[in-house]
């Protein structure tokens, strides 16, 4: 894998050697191929509109997530989302992953004629396996890379969304602090290395276009979502990807008491 050299933070004031700016170019290259026990979800943002409403989604991307959300009182509301993740049928290369979480949050949200927007605080936690190709371009010999552990996750969600009569455009920023459990990384079949508490800081925004069929109280929507998750570890033998995009596509529907 693309090791200690490459995730080695330099402290302010040292100088710089050539093969570590070398192997910081190769991590922007190559470190999206790393197996990741960690998979990004979708971010649940519902943009309530007042007290009772019930939205409900299923959608199909990275995985098949699952996802609902009710309004406690006309700006808090509560959601739950889970996923399940598995490419046994389309693999590839020897590249193979598994992996399913669940997550649950409480927020605040707001809305006008034209605008809406939430922030929500949740926990999750999960379970992942991969293996991957690891390619090592000019500098590093090809690997073979397997990973597995289990995590739970504390995020931060604010969504802001454009909402003209019944399509939503929205921007999610979610920031993720995620703390692995008995992390398992293996290269190249060989002994593989054990991290017992490992964690990682995740910066996660997406970008959902949702559509409602109709004004009515009860109405179903489609939505797309597509976004990306930039990983920052504190270990320098720790492995995930600095990058991995995400994206999904579902339908749901809305029940309302009344029209918003």
């Amino acid at each position: 894998m693309i090791r200690q050299s490459i995730l080695r933070l330099v402290p302010l004031g040292t100088t710089v050697r050539a093969d570590s700016v070398i192997a910081g170019v190769l991590l922007l290259l190559c470190c999206c191929s790393c197996a990741s026990v960690y998979v990004p979800s979708v971010r649940n943002a519902p943009l309530m509109t007042g007290k009772g409403e019930f939205q409900s989604s299923a959608s199909f991307g990275n995985g098949a997530n699952i996802n609902a959300a009710y309004a406690l009182t006309d700006h808090v509301g509560i959601t739950v989302g889970g996923m399940y993740a598995n490419n046994r049928a389309q693999r590839v290369n020897n590249t193979y992953r598994r992996h399913k979480s669940t997550e649950l949050a409480l927020g605040y949200f707001g809305h006008t004629s034209r605008i809406s927007y939430e922030v929500f605080v949740g926990y999750g936690a999960g379970r992942g396996y991969a293996q991957d190709s690891v390619f090592g371009l000019f500098f590093f010999p090809n690997t073979q890379q397997i990973a597995e552990g289990g995590y739970n996750k504390y995020f931060i969600q604010p969504t802001f969304a454009f909402r003209p009569k019944r399509f939503f455009l929205a921007v999610t920023v979610r920031v993720t602090y995620i703390e692995f459990r008995d992390l398992m990384v293996m290269t190249d079949n060989l002994n593989p290395s054990i991290f017992p508490n490992k964690h990682s800081y995740v910066f996660e925004p997406s970008f959902t276009a949702k559509y409602f069929l109709t004004n009515k109280p009860k109405s179903m929507f489609v939505f797309a979502q597509v976004g990306f998750n930039v990983a920052k570890s504190d270990d320098i033998e720790f492995n995930m990807p600095f990058f991995m995009p995400h994206y999904n596509f579902g339908v749901g529907v809305r029940l309302l008491k009344g029209d918003p």
